[in-house]
């Protein structure tokens, strides 16, 4: 298989999956046809790291597969291919070993492509010659193959964020009714508030909180607010 097949199969190609199944209470092996592209998509976007192979990959399915299907796919490999060996020689590309990850020794071979490069680097690479980068590309095709992926990442993140903004808020509000509603002097670190809130919430609602952890909530929220200068 010449260059333009092996880079070509890295998007196109097939492969056959095993995978186990728990039903019945037994787990089973199952076979399955699947992308080659499931085997290193999400590791090269995850470890931001591609190899030359998938450097290529990456480029070949944005210029095919997004761009304009009438292109000449046989003249995409080679030519960037080309782009990329000058780009080594002249620094811009720096290719890694894939045992290491430290620069090579050596330039590689003509017919090497097993190097790694970083995918900052490739996306700087890339995006000078077009207007998109690897890091783009890769979601992409992650989108495709699993389709559900990219949203669930996402679903997870807005959930650690709406988790954090409660907590500065419930933070900011506890804050300003200490001060507010029971005297608590932001400038005197042995305040007895936070004792006497917690003896409060003891006693009348059978809530067991400490004075500590009622202190370090206080102290979070002065963190995330503003005090008028006549508090003291």
């Amino acid at each position: 298989m010449d260059l333009n097949d092996k880079v070509i199969n890295l998007i196109e190609g097939k492969e056959t999956y095993k995978e186990i199944h728990i039903y019945d209470g037994q787990a089973h092996e199952v076979e399955r046809i699947g992308l080659t592209a499931e085997r290193w998509v999400k590791r090269a976007y995850e470890y931001r790291a591609l190899t030359g192979y998938q450097l290529l990959a990456v480029v070949y399915f944005a210029l095919h597969e997004i761009g304009n299907v009438n292109r000449d796919r046989k003249r995409i490999v080679p030519q960037w291919a080309n782009a990329i060996t000058k780009a080594i020689e002249s620094g811009k590309i720096v290719p890694l070993d894939p045992d290491s990850y430290l620069p090579l020794e050596n330039p590689p071979q003509a017919d090497e492509w097993n190097w790694l490069v970083d995918l900052s680097i490739a996306d700087s690479f890339v995006s000078s010659y077009v207007e998109l980068t690897c890091t783009h590309i890769l979601k992409h095709l992650i989108n495709e193959i699993y389709p559900n992926n990219m949203q669930e990442q996402t679903d997870i993140t807005s959930s650690k964020k709406e988790s954090i903004r409660k907590t500065e808020n419930l933070c900011r509000a506890i804050a300003c009714l200490a001060i507010d509603g029971y005297g608590y002097n932001p400038n005197d670190p042995k305040s007895n508030v936070p004792k006497e809130l917690s003896g409060i919430m003891s006693k009348k609602f059978d809530v067991e909180i400490s004075d500590r952890t009622i202190r370090n909530w206080i102290k979070e929220g002065l963190e995330n607010i503003r005090i008028n200068q006549h508090i003291s």
